[in-house]
């Protein structure tokens, strides 16, 4: 029996059900593809931010009731107990795998990706050179990462910033900012490629609304858009609920999600959704639910880019339109989304092949 390449993928999962779902559908697709595959543990950054340190280490010894306290005012936390049973049953490597380039010598191969990895000063996404290929001791590649700030980043970073992307195979991005930052830095312009939840959305089931509610997912909402989506769930006879974060002084109730299935049963019983965030958006979409999404300064360029790249970009809100909370045409973006597929399946099936191959 000829033995299996065995490959990592290289970014961040347990605290954030979109960085879950992204981490885990790459993983299935590499899998799928022929390979064994795992996650890098994510303990082994966990001195690069604090908050992840205090999530991990402290929550074995933390009373219930001090957990949900914390959960109620902390998404990240929140997402991280609610997530943690399911992290549990990943293939993941070693807790005590601290050393990453010493770890990166046991693969054929690892892919950095996807998420908003690449950063140079953003406080909440710490700089993390691994994530830019610095230091990997073996053949690597990229699945659609995202670039966020990078504004006062010093001369030298930025150079080792350079060189880090220069030590990948083969370099793929899921949006236009990102591979324009990347063409600046190299001067060759990378691969564009879905999100891995789009191109292998392994969790969606099929289902219709049941819940006579409409969906709230996101943080921010400006006193506007709250108006806007009460209005539009009062003249249905439907209630607001929020999922993941809460909205007691506006949303009806809160969905408390105990698992990565109970959040996609939060969109799938959906009557209409307005996400404000990325995977919000595709949630809505995979799951075929009709939605509306607000664009804010913390999360509003990929989003835009990702209903560019959806050519849906009639779903993004504006007061000027009258009659915008129109049904979306699935059967055209289901049949856009086969040949996005196929095009992001094809580049991760080379890259592997010609990285375990060398």
């Amino acid at each position: 029996m000829i033995k299996k390449k065995k490959i990592a993928v290289l970014t961040t999962y347990f605290a954030n059900f979109g960085s879950y779902f992204q981490a885990t559908a790459l993983q299935r697709q590499i899998e799928k593809l022929g390979y064994e595959c795992e996650l890098i543990n994510e303990r082994a950054r966990l001195f690069k931010s604090y908050k992840m340190l205090i999530s991990v280490c402290l929550t074995p010894f933390l009373p219930h009731a001090v957990k949900e306290f914390i959960a109620e005012r902390v998404p990240q936390y929140y997402a991280f107990l609610r997530l943690k049973n399911d992290v549990a049953r990943l293939k993941v490597s070693s807790a005590f795998s601290f050393n990453l380039r010493k770890l990166s010598k046991k693969y054929d191969c690892i892919v950095v990706g996807s998420d908003e990895l690449w950063s140079a000063n953003k406080k909440t996404i710490v700089y993390y050179p691994f994530y830019f290929g610095v230091g990997l001791e073996c053949p690597h590649i990229t699945y659609g990462p995202s670039a966020t700030m990078f504004e006062g980043a010093s001369d030298k970073r930025l150079g080792e910033i350079r060189d880090g992307l220069m030590s990948f195979r083969r370099i793929s991005v899921r949006d236009t900012f990102t591979r324009d930052f990347v063409e600046k830095l190299l001067g060759v312009q990378p691969k564009l490629v879905i999100d891995p939840t789009l191109m292998n959305p392994y969790f969606v089931q099929n289902g219709e609304g049941k819940g006579e509610y409409v969906l709230v997912y996101g943080q921010h909402y400006s006193e506007k858009e709250r108006k806007v989506i009460r209005e539009f769930a009062e003249k249905h006879g439907w209630k607001v609920m929020a999922v993941a974060w809460k909205h007691d002084s506006w949303c009806d109730g809160f969905i408390d999600t105990r698992s990565a299935d109970d959040m996609q049963d939060a969109f799938r019983k959906s009557e209409y959704c307005f996400p404000s965030t990325f995977h919000g958006v595709i949630f809505s979409v995979l799951n075929h639910r009709n939605f509306i999404t607000f664009i804010n300064p913390l999360r509003g360029r990929k989003v835009t880019m990702l209903l560019e790249t959806l050519q849906m970009k009639d779903r993004i809100y504006s007061d000027k339109k009258s009659e915008q909370f129109t049904e979306v045409d699935f059967g055209k973006v289901d049949k856009l989304l086969k040949e996005l597929r196929k095009k992001s399946i094809d580049y991760l099936q080379k890259a592997l092949e010609e990285a375990c191959n060398e």
